[in-house]
């Protein structure tokens, strides 16, 4: 029991490694717990309901060689913050700085939805659009549902209403 945070903590001059960060609020005691390997940053936080945890954000896994190219990260904690799976989406066909910003459970039980921005194209200038993506209980890609709204899109957040529709901002 206690407040769960998560940082970045910087791991060389030009790169940030995403951590968990367990504080204890009765005695005060903290422990840092490392994600990955690659240089990373995670964007959100989800309970899960088998006492887990999923975290998601971007990760670097070419890094140094390709220090801009980030790719879709995504971990799952047990209930004692062990690593169960962990997956860079980095086989999805799309191209060039890629983070999945937001978690919701599937209504089923079946998996979760992935919220992001994919960016197409060399320069972080060209245009971007949205992700939304289920992955199955283990992490693995069941649907992709890429879309844009106008030009450069990026988006934050979502939630299911209760019809079972999903509103995204």
């Amino acid at each position: 029991a206690g407040l769960r945070r998560v940082e970045s903590r910087t791991c060389d001059t030009t790169t940030s490694q995403a951590y968990i960060q367990r504080v204890n609020m009765s005695d005060n005691s903290h422990e840092i717990i490392q994600l990955s390997n690659y240089p990373s940053s995670i964007r959100t936080l989800h309970p899960c309901d088998d006492g887990g945890y999923l975290l998601a954000g971007r990760a670097n896994p070419n890094y140094p060689n390709s220090p801009q190219w980030l790719e879709m990260y995504a971990v799952k904690l047990n209930s004692q913050f062990d690593v169960e799976w962990e997956r860079i989406y980095d086989d999805l066909g799309y191209y060039y700085d890629n983070y999945l910003t937001d978690i919701r459970p599937a209504p089923d039980g079946s998996g979760y939805y992935l919220l992001g921005t994919i960016k197409w194209g060399g320069s972080m200038f060209e245009s971007g659009d949205i992700l939304l993506m289920k992955i199955n209980n283990a992490g693995e890609p069941v649907e992709q549902y890429p879309f844009s709204i106008s030009g450069m899109d990026q988006t934050l957040s979502f939630c299911l209403t209760p019809e079972n529709n999903l509103l995204i901002s």
